[in-house]
C-alpha cells in the first residue's frame, strides 16, 4: 500500500474524531449543557483556549450524549463508533450494498443506538421493509451524514461510485436532501483521500452529481462556497453563515432538518483554502459556524487530507484517549479492503483490457463478441416471439418446428430489444456506469409507453408522477420485464461478475421488484462471464447460479421461501445428459414449471438449461429458447445472447445476419462500438487509480 495513502487515511479519521469530539461540545453551547469548571472552551473559543491542555481534555477526551430533557433515548450519540464500526464492514464483504448495510444495522443496533429517523427506519426494515425504500418518506436530518466517510475512503479515486454508493446507503435511513448531500461528500472525500489531490478537484467532485440529482442542493453548495470564497475575515464568514436569510433555506421543520454542516462545512474549506489558517485557527472559526454536530467532522477531515495534519501537539495526547485502538483497527481495515479492492479491479481490467484491445475498435475480440451478442439477442428475440405464452405442445401441434423468424416485423416492435437499446443509449449518454435516475431520465425522454408491456407502462406512469425512479419497481407487477436490456450492464462490467450483478440489481429496481430483479442481476453476470476469454458454458452457468440469492425467496405461489440456487442446480441436473434442445423440453417442464409463464423464476431457470443443452451454439440456443414456449421471446433473447457473446460473430447464423437491413445493422454497430470505447476508458482510470493508490505491492495481492 502506497505510504502517503496510508497517512491520508490515518489523517482523515484523527481529524474527524477531532471534529467530532470538538464539535459536539461546542454544540452543546446552543442546548444549554455545561461542563463544571470549564467554562472558558464552552463559552467561547478562542486560540488560547484551544491551546489549553485541560480546557482541550474538555473538549476531545469526553464525548457527550446530549439527550433533550423528557425524550428518553434520543440526542446526540457518538458518531465515531457508527463510522469506525462500517470501515470495518468494508474489509469483511467489500462493496456494501443496502441490503448488506442493512444487516450491519441491525446486527449492530444495541451499540450504536441510532436516534430519531433513522431508528424509525431500522425499525420498519427489521418489520421486513425493504432496505432501498426504508428512508422514502422520512425526514431529512443530518445525522445520516455519517456513511459518508467510509464510502469514501472505501471508494477512493472514485468518486461517481462513492457518490452513487453513498446514496444507497443513506436512502436506508433517510428522505430528501441528506441522502445527495451524503454523496457529495462522500465524493469529495474520495478525491482528497488520494495522494496529491487538490481542494479545486476535491471540490469539483462535491458538485458533479450534484447538480444533476439535486439542483436545489446544489444550489446551495455553490451559495455556500461563494460565500467561503469572498468573506473578506472570518466575522463576515460566520455572519453570512448564520444570518437569518441562509439559516431558513437550509433549516427547515422547526430545527429538525439540519443541513447547515453540509453548507457550512463547504463554505469553510473554501475560505480555509483561501486563507491558509493554522489548525488552531481553522478550528476556532470552524467551531462557531452553524451546528457544530458534523460540520466539523466534513471540514476537518477534508482540510487533513489535503494540508496535512499539522494541529497541535496536545491534541494528539487527547486523541489517544479517544477511541485510539478502534482508530487503528480501522485503519487497518480500510486500507486493507482498499487494497483488495485495487487489486482485484486491477486484474479485471487488465483481462477486460487484452479484449478491448489498443487498436481500431472494430478490431478488438471484445467489440466483435458485443456485437454478435447485440445481433444473436435481438434476432432470437424476433424469433420466440410469435410463439409466446404457449406451451411447448402447443407449437408442435401447429407449427411442428419454429425454426425461422416468422414475422420479421417483430424486429421493429419486440420491447425487449428496444429495452436493451434504451439501456444502451443511456450507457452512452452518461458515459460510465449508470444507476435508476439515468435510466429514469432516458424513460421520461424517449420512450413510449404504448410500444412496451403494461408492467413497464405503470413504472412510466409512476415516473412522471412523482415517484422516485429507485422506488417505481416497488409497487409493479412482476413479470420478468427487468430481464429485458439488462445484459447492456454485463457487457460494460466484462469479466466484473460481481459488479455486473450488483448493477443489475440496482437498476432493475427502476421497474420490477421481487425475483425480477434478482434475475436481471443473475443475466447481468453471466453476460459478464461469458465475455471473459476463456469462459466455457459451464463457468457462465455458475457465475449466474452465484449471482443468485444465498438465502430463500419468498414468492407468490411459495410464501415459506424458495432456494434460487437450488432451482438452478436441479434444472442444470436434469438436463445434463442432453444434447438436443427439442428433447429437453418435458425434461426442462418437469425440473420447473410456474404457475405464470412469465414468472421470473422460470424464465431464469429456462434460459440456462437451454443455454446448457445448446452447450452454447448460438442457432440452437435460439431454437431451444423459441420451440420452449412459455416467455419465449425472452428465453431465446438471452439464451442466444449468453452464446454468442462467448463464439463472437463467427457464431452468429447468417439467417440472422440477413435480417438486419444497413440502417439496423448500423445502429447495433455503433452501440457495440461505443460500449467497447466505454470499457477501456474503465480500465484505463482504473490502472491508473491503482497506481496512484496502491504501490509496491506484493505481486502475491495481484
Amino acid at each position: 500500500m502506497n505510504k502517503e495513502f496510508e497517512r491520508n487515511i490515518s489523517n482523515i479519521l484523527d481529524a474527524v474524531t477531532l471534529g467530532h469530539q470538538m464539535g459536539q461540545w461546542s454544540e452543546r453551547r446552543w442546548w444549554g449543557h455545561k461542563l463544571d469548571g470549564k467554562d472558558k472552551v464552552q463559552n467561547e473559543m478562542t486560540a488560547e483556549t484551544l491551546a489549553d491542555k485541560s480546557e482541550m481534555a474538555a473538549l476531545v477526551e469526553n464525548p457527550p450524549f446530549i439527550s433533550t430533557p423528557g425524550w428518553g433515548p434520543t440526542g446526540f450519540a457518538d458518531n465515531i463508533p457508527h463510522i469506525l464500526g462500517l470501515v470495518k464492514e468494508y474489509r469483511r464483504h467489500g462493496v456494501l450494498t443496502p441490503e448488506r448495510f442493512r444487516d450491519f444495522l441491525l446486527d449492530s443496533r444495541d451499540w450504536l443506538l441510532p436516534q430519531g429517523v433513522g431508528r424509525s427506519c431500522l425499525e420498519l426494515m427489521a418489520e421486513g421493509m425493504n432496505p432501498r425504500i426504508a428512508g422514502l418518506y422520512a425526514s431529512s436530518v443530518v445525522s445520516g451524514i455519517w456513511m459518508s466517510w467510509p464510502v469514501g475512503l472505501y471508494n477512493a479515486g472514485c468518486p461517481d461510485d462513492a457518490y452513487e454508493d453513498a446514496v444507497s446507503l443513506c436512502r436506508t435511513l433517510n428522505g430528501g436532501d441528506i441522502v445527495e448531500l451524503s454523496g457529495a461528500w462522500a465524493a469529495a472525500l474520495s478525491v482528497a483521500a488520494v495522494p496529491g489531490a487538490m481542494w479545486e478537484e476535491t471540490k469539483k467532485a462535491m458538485i458533479n452529481k450534484l447538480c444533476r440529482r439535486n439542483p436545489k442542493a446544489y444550489a446551495l453548495i455553490i451559495e455556500s462556497l461563494r460565500i467561503g470564497e469572498t468573506a473578506a475575515d472570518d466575522k463576515a464568514l460566520i455572519s453570512a453563515l448564520r444570518g437569518k436569510s441562509f439559516f431558513d433555506r437550509t433549516c427547515k421543520l422547526g430545527g429538525l432538518d439540519w443541513m447547515q454542516s453540509c453548507y457550512s462545512a463547504a463554505a469553510m474549506l473554501e475560505y480555509a483554502f483561501r486563507q491558509q489558517p493554522d489548525w488552531t485557527e481553522f478550528m476556532r472559526i470552524g467551531l462557531q459556524l452553524p451546528d457544530t454536530r458534523f460540520g466539523p467532522m466534513l471540514f476537518c477531515g477534508i482540510y487533513a487530507a489535503l494540508n496535512g495534519a499539522g494541529w497541535p501537539s496536545l491534541w494528539n495526547e487527547s486523541l489517544e484517549k479517544v477511541h485510539k485502538n478502534e482508530r487503528t483497527e480501522a485503519l487497518e481495515a480500510i486500507c486493507s479492503a482498499v487494497e483488495i479492492k485495487l487489486c482485484s479491479e486491477k486484474k479485471i481490467a487488465h483481462e477486460a483490457a487484452f479484449l478491448a484491445g489498443t487498436g481500431e475498435i472494430e478490431h478488438s475480440e471484445l467489440y466483435d463478441r458485443i456485437l454478435a451478442g447485440m445481433l444473436a439477442g435481438m434476432a432470437a428475440n424476433a424469433m420466440g416471439s410469435p410463439v409466446e405464452d404457449r406451451d411447448y405442445q402447443w407449437i408442435t401441434q401447429h407449427y411442428g418446428v419454429v425454426d425461422k423468424i416468422l414475422d420479421s416485423g417483430k424486429f421493429e416492435t419486440e420491447d425487449d430489444s428496444a429495452m436493451a437499446l434504451m439501456w444502451a443509449d443511456t450507457l452512452i449518454e452518461c458515459r460510465g456506469r449508470i444507476y435508476p435516475e439515468d435510466l429514469a431520465a432516458m424513460f421520461k425522454g424517449r420512450m413510449n409507453p404504448e410500444n412496451f408491456y403494461y408492467d413497464s407502462k405503470h413504472a412510466y406512469n409512476l415516473l412522471m408522477d412523482g415517484i422516485p425512479p429507485h422506488a417505481c419497481g416497488h409497487w409493479n407487477v412482476v413479470t420478468g420485464s427487468a430481464l429485458m436490456g439488462c445484459n447492456v450492464v454485463g457487457m460494460y462490467h466484462a469479466c466484473d461478475t460481481d459488479r455486473a450483478r450488483i448493477d443489475g440489481l440496482e437498476l432493475s429496481y427502476h421497474y420490477q421488484r421481487g425475483f425480477d430483479v434478482h434475475a436481471a442481476a443473475i443475466l447481468c453476470a453471466a453476460t459478464a462471464e461469458a465475455l471473459r476469454d476463456k469462459a466455457t458454458v459451464g463457468s457462465v452457468i455458475e457465475a449466474a447460479i452465484n449471482a443468485a440469492p444465498e438465502k430463500p425467496q419468498k414468492c407468490f405461489d411459495e410464501l415459506s421461501g424458495r432456494n434460487a440456487r437450488e432451482v438452478f442446480r436441479n434444472m442444470i441436473e436434469a438436463v445434463k445428459d442432453e444434447s438436443d434442445v427439442l428433447k429437453a423440453r418435458q425434461k426442462i417442464y418437469d425440473s420447473f414449471y410456474a404457475y405464470n409463464g412469465q414468472d421470473p423464476w422460470e424464465v431464469a431457470a429456462y434460459i440456462l438449461a437451454v443455454f446448457k443443452v445448446a452447450d452454447g451454439d448460438v442457432w440452437r440456443a435460439a431454437l431451444g429458447g423459441t420451440n420452449i414456449g412459455r416467455d419465449s421471446d425472452t428465453i431465446a433473447c438471452q439464451a442466444a445472447l449468453l452464446s454468442a457473446c462467448m463464439s463472437g460473430m463467427k457464431g452468429v447464423p447468417d439467417s440472422f445476419l440477413s435480417m438486419y437491413d444497413d440502417k439496423k445493422m448500423a445502429r447495433c454497430q455503433s452501440v457495440s462500438l461505443e460500449i467497447t470505447l466505454l470499457v477501456r476508458e474503465k480500465c484505463a482510470h482504473v490502472l491508473r487509480n491503482f497506481e496512484k493508490i496502491c504501490k509496491n505491492i506484493h505481486n502475491s495481492m495481484i
